[in-house]
């Protein structure tokens, strides 16, 4: 899943991935808090079912 718009984006892979290009490593879920430099109206994204917070100030 990509989150973001074209000026900059996270890259939120199913559990489980094969990171490419050596396909080796699997992707797993770690805690992140982000906070960025914003005038969007929305202040805060938690993504559904994972622990994941992207705060704009």
């Amino acid at each position: 899943m990509f989150v973001g718009d074209p000026s900059g984006y996270f890259v939120l892979p199913p559990v489980d991935r094969l990171w490419i290009p050596e396909e080796k490593q699997k992707a797993v879920i770690f805690p992140a808090e982000v906070t960025l430099a914003s005038e969007a109206p929305i202040t805060e994204y938690r993504a559904r079912d994972l622990p994941y917070v992207i705060r704009a100030e």
